[in-house]
Parts: structure tokens; sequence; C-alpha cells
């Protein structure tokens, strides 16, 4: 089998949604991961440059531009403990980002195992919970905002 997952399902090893270990009860589901467009370094460089002065130089990052070249074409791991509608952050890579990277929606061209739909977050603290409740953090309702799903972003992949 090629896919990496793969082999952590047939040893029988899961990923805990929600309940500490230890506990009898387990939910096996897979992790939420994007696929990075192979031309991800490159459109990065051209995002910075548009509406740009065409004297202006250096406006990326050469270090995250060589970071994107070396995963480019790859499913990565997304951590969910903070989400966004419109950026995904990785965890570390190893030999790329001891940190992980931060991906924007134009550099990812699929998304699996999307946690977001069904969900909102409070952009007053932050925090994530179901839609139709309150913020978890604050309490308030009048800051959230729910995950939209929009036909421009990626696909969705949900084996």
């Amino acid at each position: 089998m090629s896919d990496p997952y793969a082999k952590k399902w047939r040893d029988g090893i899961g990923y805990w949604t929600g309940n500490p270990p230890g506990e009898t009860t387990m939910t096996q589901q897979k992790p939420m991961r994007v696929h990075v467009n192979p031309n991800a370094a490159r459109n990065y460089v051209r995002r910075c440059y548009r509406h740009a002065h065409p004297a202006c130089g250096m406006l990326h990052s050469i270090e995250f531009m060589q970071m994107l070249e070396q995963v480019q074409g790859q499913w990565l791991e997304v951590e969910t403990k903070f989400l966004f509608a419109d950026q995904f952050n990785t965890g570390p890579i190893p030999g790329v980002s001891e940190s992980g990277l931060r991906l924007m929606i134009g550099d990812v061209d699929a998304i699996e195992n999307d946690v977001r739909p069904g969900r909102q977050r409070c952009q007053w603290r932050g925090a994530q919970s179901p839609v139709g409740g309150p913020c978890s953090k604050c309490n308030r309702d009048d800051h959230l905002f729910p995950f939209q799903t929009n036909p421009q972003r990626p696909e969705r992949v949900n084996p």
C-alpha cells in the first residue's frame, strides 16, 4: 500500500477523537489531510507580487518558497486544534519544518476528511464549536461564523 495511513489502519492504530487515552470508547477516524498543489511554490511567488509595483523586489520569502517546493504534490496532515476557512496549519514535517507550515487555500487542491463542515469559529476568541450553540470560550453568539463550503475551494475527498 502506498498510503502511509493505510498501514496504521491495518495495524489497528486509530486516532483519538475527543476521548482521552485509556478510555475504552475509541473512534477510529482518519486525520484531516490536504493535498499541496504541484505548483504551490510558483503560485506563492506570483501571489506575493500581484498588484505590486514593477520595481519592487523580494516581497516573498525564499525560505518559505523552498519549503513549499519540497512538499508540493504531497498529502500533509492538518492540525485541527485551530481551524480557519482559508488556511491550514500542518504538523511538523521532517526535513522541511520542525514547526509545520501554514498553507493558504490557494496552495491546496484537495482536502481529505474535512472536519470543518457543521462547525463554527468565534472571531473574538478563535475557538471552534458545533453550529447552533454559543462559543465554548466566551459563551457569546454574536461573533460566530460557520465554516462555509465554497465551490471555488478545493474538492473534498471522503473515502
